[in-house]
């Protein structure tokens, strides 16, 4: 029988599922942050300790990846902390509110917060939108405070956030930006000698398009197609959804 066997103490057996399955409650949250719902324990086996482990890994606003990475305007720059609440409180305005933040607190913004304010108002708007928005004297001088950054770039902003500037600035009306090609000429050479990445050379190159600024920049065109292309074009994978939209609104356009 199976209590004659040497091995049948149920106890072990109890303990070893035990540790199989973890000792963790139903209530438990998974125990390391991984981005995505892991659970464990109880609720492998019981739907209810299933969902109570998901709605309370749903509640932690730490438990995921997103809320620990940085925002996207910490690359190529540096931010300080104060900065960084600025920069997310600004992806989450309006455009029309976003404004009205730059005609409060626009004189304190660092170069990373104030092409991140262009940013909001330049995507969160019509055209026609963007034209009243600039007609307000803190938005234009926000303009041509970006204009400056472009023309002469400071050695603290790197090429994502210069390709980010351009790209604001391409949307709004003609008349902030001036000679556009002056304006993209310090960008593009650095895309043009430096390391190649997929989002900023295709919102430059865009940028370009857009403000008929391509004609003094054929080799560095030729570069960015070449490398899109390649290998079958694996390099799109990598564009956001946004540069994906602008390169096949050029294609077409």
């Amino acid at each position: 029988t199976i209590n004659n066997r040497p091995h049948g103490n149920p106890t072990a057996m109890k303990r070893s599922a035990e540790q199989a399955f973890g000792d963790q409650g139903a209530g438990a949250a998974p125990s390391a942050p991984t981005g995505f719902f892991q659970p464990n324990g109880a609720a492998m086996l019981d739907p209810k300790a299933y969902f109570a482990q998901w709605q309370a890994s749903a509640q932690a606003p730490t438990s995921s990846a997103s809320a620990a990475a940085p925002p996207p305007l910490s690359a190529g720059g540096s931010t300080s902390s104060g900065s960084v609440e600025i920069i997310q409180q600004l992806q989450k305005l309006s455009a029309v509110r976003c404004a009205a933040l730059v005609k409060e607190k626009g004189n304190n913004f660092t170069n990373a917060v104030a092409i991140e304010a262009l940013h909001t108002m330049a995507l969160k708007s019509s055209y026609k939108l963007r034209e009243e928005l600039v007609k307000q004297p803190h938005v234009r001088r926000l303009c041509q405070r970006i204009l400056e950054i472009l023309k002469r770039p400071p050695p603290t902003i790197g090429l994502p956030l210069l390709s980010k500037a351009a790209w604001c600035m391409s949307r709004f009306p003609d008349d902030v930006r001036g000679d556009s090609a002056q304006m993209l000429a310090p960008a593009a050479k650095h895309l043009e000698h430096g390391p190649f990445d997929s989002e900023v050379a295709v919102k430059l190159l865009w940028s370009m398009a857009r403000t008929d600024a391509v004609l003094p920049h054929k080799h560095l065109v030729s570069r960015v197609v070449g490398e899109m292309v390649k290998e079958k074009g694996k390099r799109f994978a990598e564009l956001s959804m946004q540069s994906a939209v602008d390169l096949l609104f050029r294609r077409l356009s």
